[in-house]
């Protein structure tokens, strides 16, 4: 089932949506779908890693022998 909405057709509907997305979720024990991955992309940014950029990567694993 595919379900399709003209949001043009309703000028509020982010401010609706958000208000029923916050709803749902100050329920105890509910989440969103893609909740888990959000979180864990926030945590891997927190001051536990370091982001390297490709081209250095490319250039250590290549010293490294990988």
């Amino acid at each position: 089932m595919i379900l399709a909405f003209d949001t043009g057709r309703a000028p509020d509907f982010a401010a609706r949506l958000e208000g029923l997305i916050a709803a749902i979720s100050s329920q105890k024990g509910t989440r969103l779908p893609g909740q888990r991955r959000l979180e864990g992309r926030r945590a891997s940014r927190g001051g536990d890693c370091v982001t390297v950029p490709g081209h250095l990567m490319e250039e250590i694993e290549a010293m490294a022998g990988a």
